[in-house]
């Protein structure tokens, strides 16, 4: 939100560098970091971390970048109210219907980084359990026991699908303009 509000080269700076995270395949990115730091809890929430905000950056500040320039903002420094009260009471209040859709489709992004990663091995280890790992081990007994392969991949689909089906409602509850019918 400070580098869509302040503009110039904070803004150039933090968006450059969320491209050059963004650049590069998500399941790629994270399967370089979950070598780097090694497999466990730690590598998974530092690949959701890097994969995800970039996006989530360049979303909040595109979306603080349009409600910088309204009226009421306008009218709110020129009364001599401080960027950080402007920012907190004004843009913020503005952009949370952005960020509320765009976090829930980073938490779907993220439960399939999760997934990914435990199938491949570089996420949870055999102790705990994952849905990707679960996937890993049923499709060793493939041949013989299909449902431990197919009962674990349709939750981690279907998880990612409610996530997704809650983001489209809380984008239709926060823009109900754009809300769009099916039929």
């Amino acid at each position: 939100m400070i580098a869509g509000y302040l503009g110039g080269w904070v803004k150039e700076l933090t968006l450059r560098l969320a491209d050059v995270f963004y650049a590069f395949p998500s399941i790629i990115l994270a399967i370089l970091l979950a070598a780097v730091l090694g497999a466990g809890r730690i590598a998974i929430v530092s690949a959701i971390v890097l994969v995800t905000v970039p996006l989530m950056l360049r979303m909040v500040c595109a979306a603080t970048m349009n409600i910088a320039h309204r009226d009421y903002v306008t009218s709110a420094l020129i009364s001599g109210i401080s960027n950080r009260r402007i920012i907190f009471r004004h843009i913020l209040t503005g952009i949370s219907g952005t960020i509320a859709v765009q976090g829930t489709y980073s938490l779907s992004v993220g439960i399939l980084v999760e997934g990914g990663l435990s199938f491949l091995g570089q996420g949870v280890q055999i102790p705990q359990s994952s849905l990707g790992l679960l996937v890993q081990e049923g499709a060793t007994y493939m041949i013989a026991a299909p449902w431990l392969l197919f009962a674990p991949a349709a939750a981690l689909v279907l998880s990612i699908l409610a996530v997704t089906v809650a983001g489209d409602g809380l984008r239709d509850h926060f823009e109900p303009r754009a809300a769009r019918r099916l039929s």
